[in-house]
C-alpha cells in the first residue's frame, strides 16, 4: 500500500493491517492515499492526514475532496479510526492539529 513520506511502520500497523475500507465510499480494497490537507508542509505527513482511498473511483477528478466540509469529515474519520486502534499522537500530529485547530475544535464539540 502507498506510504509516501508517512511513517511506514505506522502506515503498516494502523492502515494496511487494520483498515480495509476506502474512507470516501466505504468499500473494501483501497489502493491509494489522499493527503486531506495537502502535502506542502512537513506536518502534513502526520498520520492524521492519511486517508485510504480508491484512486480511480474516489480520488481522481473528485471535486468533493476540495470542499472544506468534506475534508473535515475525512479528518474526523481518520482521527476516530486511529484513536480506536490505539494510536498515540506524535509531535508531528500535534503540529498538524495546531495547524488545523478549528477542525479539531468542531470535532470535540461533536459538530462533525
Amino acid at each position: 500500500m502507498p506510504v509516501g513520506k508517512f511513517n511506514s511502520a505506522d502506515v503498516q500497523r494502523f492502515f494496511v493491517s487494520e483498515c480495509f475500507e476506502c474512507f470516501v465510499c466505504g468499500k473494501n480494497n483501497w489502493d491509494a492515499i489522499h493527503h486531506v490537507r495537502g502535502r506542502t508542509f512537513w506536518w502534513e505527513e502526520s498520520l492524521l492526514n492519511y486517508c485510504p482511498i480508491h484512486n480511480n473511483i474516489c480520488h481522481l477528478y473528485n471535486q468533493e475532496l476540495n470542499r472544506e466540509e468534506f475534508q473535515e469529515k475525512l479528518l474526523a474519520k481518520i482521527f476516530k479510526h486511529l484513536k480506536y486502534k490505539g494510536y498515540e499522537l506524535k509531535d508531528i500530529d500535534k503540529e498538524f492539529i495546531r495547524n488545523n485547530s478549528q477542525v479539531y475544535i468542531k470535532m470535540s464539540l461533536n459538530q462533525i
